[in-house]
């Protein structure tokens, strides 16, 4: 006999694998990732680049991986010995500021690209003792 939490189970694997398919599909449909570029007077540009709904720069394929550019996603550009440490800190604080802005969106902005959020460079920064609480917290839950 089938329980509730297995027929959830073989719906969620069944949801997973025809997500998996579909991507594979498409990646296969399309042909390899490729990178385009539009510009304002392109012939290839849709109506909906035309009527500035989409901004003209360069756009991605289906089924491809995004193009962020370093002013995007500044922490995902560091190179060096403690790169990968500041990566850590970082992301691990955008966490917590998403989860801020979940539970309380008294500082919405329209962009969070660039500066807007510092990396955290070094362990001592005070900002790890926010990620720190929210990862407690989480754990508590």
């Amino acid at each position: 006999p089938w329980t509730r939490a297995a027929g959830a189970a073989v719906r969620l694997a069944a949801l997973v694998t025809a997500c998996y398919a579909i991507c594979r599909w498409r990646i296969a449909k399309n042909g390899p990732c490729v990178t385009v570029y539009k510009t304002k007077g392109d012939p290839l540009l849709s109506a909906w680049d035309s009527a500035g709904t989409v901004r003209p720069g360069i756009y991605s394929e289906s089924a491809c991986m995004p193009n962020f550019l370093q002013v995007e996603n500044p922490a995902r550009f560091l190179r060096g010995p403690d790169a990968a440490l500041v990566q850590g800190l970082t992301w691990s604080y955008l966490i917590t500021v998403n989860l801020g802005l979940l539970l309380a969106p008294v500082t919405l902005r329209a962009d969070y690209s660039h500066d807007t959020i510092p990396l955290l460079r070094s362990p001592a920064d005070p900002r790890n003792a926010a990620t720190l609480a929210a990862l407690l917290a989480l754990a508590a839950l």
